[in-house]
């Protein structure tokens, strides 16, 4: 079992609350999510568990109806630093379906 730190928890509320006030929108149909990640200091930190938890929130938020590959089976993500500036860019783009 994991918990999450008080740091990651506050995040968490921040970021639901950003997600809630810029979109309103829901995606009932795979997506493709471009995804930017921007690092605020060079220390080691994970890319995959940024994106995960960014994904996470997405669902948690009700924008994604899930995280599973049927639901997001294209991704685009990068990594970028800006001095002292933590945060994300997001783009959520509905697929087609056959």
């Amino acid at each position: 079992m994991s918990f999450p730190s008080k740091k990651f928890e506050e995040w968490q509320r921040y970021a639901l609350q950003q997600v809630r006030l810029q979109t309103k929108h829901r995606f009932f149909v795979p997506v493709q999510a471009e995804v930017i990640i921007y690092f605020g200091t060079k220390g080691r930190a994970d890319l995959d568990n940024r994106l995960t938890s960014i994904l996470d929130m997405l669902v948690e938020s009700l924008v994604l109806r899930d995280d599973k590959w049927q639901d997001v089976p294209m991704m685009q993500v990068q990594a970028e630093y800006r001095k002292g500036e933590p945060g994300a860019f997001i783009r959520l783009t509905e697929l087609e379906t056959p």
